[in-house]
């Protein structure tokens, strides 16, 4: 920890309010580098309010962080949506619901301690043996492998399917990740995790890297209205279904000043390579009490899940990577804290698309009293 000695002058707060001030001038200013940058280090000052605040009584280190960032995620979709439906999305209505959250922020994390990394174990990477370090370095290239060649195979025609052009040898080096992975998952603690992750997301991503112009016929009619919304600040008429999605992409244009189509297609295939090993993991954990090493396996169950709708980016989408997540996670309703961020998320998910939205609004809380 003491590589980060330079920065323990600093409180949550004032990373808060630092990045505020670097999300709106890159913003104002149409600088996407400072912008993405500045939004970044926003929501990372969050991240740590709500750690050192909310979640504190949470034991878990691990399980208080992803608590803290599904709060993140499902408070920004409803703060979104306040303006939304009422002064329209646009730049500075954006930056005015952004003070207006750093503000809160700044108020609620102003006692905490100062600052220091939640390293969600990224410095278990770096205190491997020997053997395991091999390991992870064969997994780390067997996955830049795979990464290469999708891009690769990068086609502007059209596909049947992606695998018409995926070559063979793709399959040989995400066996040998995939197996690297479960290696980690035997010898080390925590370390694990990421490469779960970005393991996942290979699989999950496949479609964005492949389809030049786009993969399915839905994502570009909503694409299509997002880009209406950023143009005009509104779309009519004005409804529940689908704006958690509009609201949230919308905003995000503004924030990192990122291209609408850039955000559209990769925001869900990193959100489902993220929120399903971390949900898998620490629900067979804590939620349904298994061994560690058998809570460990979650991430590559979720991989059995058809996992076709984790790949594009359309309203009903967003509510099945919840609603898998909510597979693993429904015992954990059993404790307050947890209870309530699941309820705040099913009730996004509702915003996203209700009919499937819905389902985890009504067996959360009945998995409390079971």
């Amino acid at each position: 920890m003491r590589s980060y000695a330079f920065f323990e002058f600093l409180s949550p707060a004032v990373i808060v309010a630092l990045g505020f001030v670097a999300t709106s001038s890159g913003s104002l200013f149409h600088l996407p580098p400072l912008a993405t940058l500045g939004f970044t280090t926003w929501l990372f000052g969050f991240l740590v309010i709500l750690c050192r605040s909310i979640f504190k009584r949470v034991p878990q280190r691990d399980l208080r962080i992803f608590l803290a960032g599904i709060t993140i995620f499902s408070s920004l979709t409803f703060a979104t949506l306040s303006t939304y439906f009422t002064i329209g999305v646009t730049t500075h209505s954006t930056l005015l619901l952004l003070l207006v959250m750093t503000m809160a922020l700044v108020l609620l994390g102003k006692n905490t301690k100062p600052f220091s990394v939640p390293t969600l174990s990224f410095h278990n990477l770096l205190a491997l043996s020997g053997n395991e370090r091999l390991v992870l370095a064969g997994t780390i290239f067997s996955q830049a492998t795979v990464l290469l060649l999708l891009i690769l195979s990068r086609y502007d025609g059209a596909l049947i399917t992606p695998w018409m052009i995926f070559p063979p040898t793709n399959f040989a080096f995400f066996f040998i990740g995939t197996a690297g992975v479960l290696a980690l998952q035997r010898q080390t603690n925590t370390a694990w995790i990421w490469p779960a992750c970005s393991q996942t997301f290979l699989a999950v991503a496949l479609s964005c890297f492949v389809y030049g112009v786009g993969f399915g016929f839905d994502p570009f009619i909503h694409r299509a209205a997002e880009t209406a919304l950023i143009n005009d600040g509104f779309i009519y008429p004005q409804r529940f279904l689908y704006s958690g999605q509009y609201a949230l992409i919308g905003s995000l244009h503004f924030l990192a000043r990122l291209p609408i189509n850039l955000i559209d297609i990769w925001i869900l295939p990193l959100l489902a390579s993220i929120f399903l090993p971390w949900s898998a993991y620490l629900g067979l954990r804590d939620g349904w009490k298994l061994p560690e090493p058998a809570a460990r396996f979650g991430w590559a169950l979720a991989l059995f899940i058809p996992f076709m709708l984790f790949t594009f980016t359309v309203p009903f989408t967003f509510t099945y990577v919840i609603y898998a997540g909510a597979l693993f996670l429904a015992p954990l309703t059993h404790t307050r804290s947890a209870g309530l961020v699941m309820l705040l998320l099913a009730s996004v998910s509702c915003l996203f698309h209700p009919l499937l939205g819905a389902r985890p609004l009504f067996y959360w809380p009945l998995a409390t009293y079971i």
